[in-house]
This record gives C-alpha cells, structure tokens and sequence, in this order.
C-alpha cells in the first residue's frame, strides 16, 4: 500500500495542531530508553520504524540540511499525534508506559473557555442571590428564635418573682406579720407569753380611735383579726417594729 506522504520544506508544528514532529518524539524516546535503563536509537533507524507503523496513512516528510560537521541531508515526519501513540507501542513495555505518559502530559488539549452568555450570567448571578437570602433568612430566623427565648425567660423570671413576691406579701399579711399589724397567736409565739393577751382591749381601743382590725385567714377558725400596731403598743406595750426585727 503506498504511504499518502506530502514533501514539505522546513516544518514547523503549531503547538495545538494535535501533530508532532519526529526529532520530538526521537528525543522523547531516547530521553525515557534513558530512564530506563535501555540503549537510544538512531535518527535513521526511528525513521524507518515511523514509515513501517503508518504505511499507507498520511504524513508529512522533511527534509534537514545537512549539520555545520557536514553530511547528507537527513529526513524527517510530521505526524499525528495519535500516530504518535502507535509509533511508542512499539517500545518496550517500561519505555512504552513512560512515553505515553509524557505525551499525554506535554500534548493534553487545553480546555477552550468561551465567554458566558447573557442567560448564563444572570442564573450564576440569581443563583448567588438566593443564596445570600437564604443565608440571611436563616441568621434572621436564628436570632428572631434567640430574642423570643430569652423574652419568654424573662417574662418567666420576672413572672415567678412577681408571684414570689406577692405570696410572700400576702403571707406576710395573712399572718399578720407585717409591722402594721399582728394576730394574737403572733405575739403569743414571738413573746412565748402564751394566754397572756386579749382580745377585749384591742378591739376597744380600735373602738375608741376609729380603726379597723384586719380579717387574715386561719386555719382552726377560717379568719381571726389582724390588729394595728397602736394598739399593740397602747394596749401591752409591744412595739411590732422591734418586735419584727427580732429586738423584743
């Protein structure tokens, strides 16, 4: 089969024509037989191995001038690079596997960038902006969630104390343990003068200046009378001032 060969003078290889020359590959080849550990081949010799792979496939043949040291002038071909790859299958299978690799690495296809569409650009920028918004909605919601926890707890804080606070003035009401006023069991735990008070002459003296003893719960007759602190201090001389501070 005839060889489908076109004679060039000079050669030159564009670098993404997807073609290689054979003095590349020829110093390709010794450089890797180097590596590993095998003999290199002749120019003339890698020549005649090229023509024998691609017989009947087109390449193209050049001629070189002869060098400064004189000679004849020496042939070479430009190929591709798939070519290429058949031509190294020839090599051992050490040298065959560095080779490939080498070509890959040095002709791999750069990607070709194209400029991004009008449509394009605007679903990269839309799909950017939802993001933000999401991103924000979630901060949003995180710190709207932070806020109504820490008002619930402290309208809970604040509700338990308001309660505390009122049970405990009541309490202190019910019992009579203010400074205003005081039951009859009051004064009789506080001074251990059990039986010793009444209640005749407290309610006369309330009688006599016009004030009203107070009604507080209790739990043997349902509600006894809470009576004011003048007539404490009229009646027995008990001061509840002192005497809520622990001085009687």
């Amino acid at each position: 089969m005839a060889d489908k060969t076109e004679l060039i003078t000079g050669f030159h290889v564009v670098g993404n024509s997807g073609e290689i020359d054979s003095d590349t590959l020829l110093e390709m080849v010794n450089e890797t037989r180097k590596e590993c550990g095998e003999k290199p081949i002749r120019n003339n010799v890698f020549i005649d191995r090229i023509k024998d792979e691609l017989v009947g496939e087109f390449y193209k043949i050049f001629v070189k001038p002869q060098g400064i040291k004189g000679g004849r002038p020496s042939e070479g071909i430009i190929m591709q690079m798939k070519q290429a790859l058949r031509v190294a299958a020839r090599e051992s299978k050490s040298v065959r596997r560095g080779l490939v690799d080498k070509l890959e690495a040095r002709y791999q296809p750069v990607p070709v960038q194209r400029e991004l569409s009008t449509m394009e650009i605007l679903q990269i920028a839309m799909a950017s902006e939802q993001q933000r918004l999401a991103e924000k909605e979630r901060a949003d919601f995180a710190e709207r969630t932070k806020a109504q926890i820490s008002r619930k707890r402290e309208a809970s804080a604040l509700g338990k104390l308001s309660a505390a606070t009122r049970r405990c003035r009541d309490l202190e009401e019910q019992l009579g343990e203010g400074e205003k006023h005081a039951t009859i069991t009051r004064i009789e735990k506080a001074t251990s003068r059990k039986g010793a008070f009444k209640f005749a002459p407290l309610r006369r003296w309330c009688r006599d200046n016009g004030v009203e003893a107070r009604d507080v719960p209790d739990e043997r007759y349902g509600s006894v009378k809470s009576w004011p602190a003048g007539a404490w201090l009229a009646v027995y001389g008990i001061d509840l001032k002192k005497l809520a501070g622990g001085k009687v």
